[in-house]
């Protein structure tokens, strides 16, 4: 169970991005956490894995613009009260 004070104060956009040939963590990892806080928070995590990236490509391989630009757009985007993301 996640922990009150998670649940309570955890009011703004989440995303979690994987690489799906991460050798460190099982891309089931993704689809985890998002399942794990709708069941016990209510809170919506937006997930995205990358195809064809390993664990460090996201940050540092010579596709890691893509992650990038997507953290980028997910960031920007307004949230449902017109905040910005």
């Amino acid at each position: 169970m996640l922990p009150r004070n998670l649940i309570t104060r955890w009011t703004f956009p989440t995303a979690s991005i994987h690489g799906e040939d991460n050798g460190l963590s099982d891309i089931a990892t993704l689809r985890r956490l998002k399942a794990r806080f709708k069941e016990e928070a209510n809170i919506d995590v937006e997930i995205q894995p990358f195809p064809q990236f390993g664990h460090q490509d996201s940050l540092i391989g010579r596709r890691a613009a893509e992650v990038f630009a997507w953290v980028f757009d997910f960031l920007s985007r307004e949230s449902a009260d017109g905040e910005q993301g």
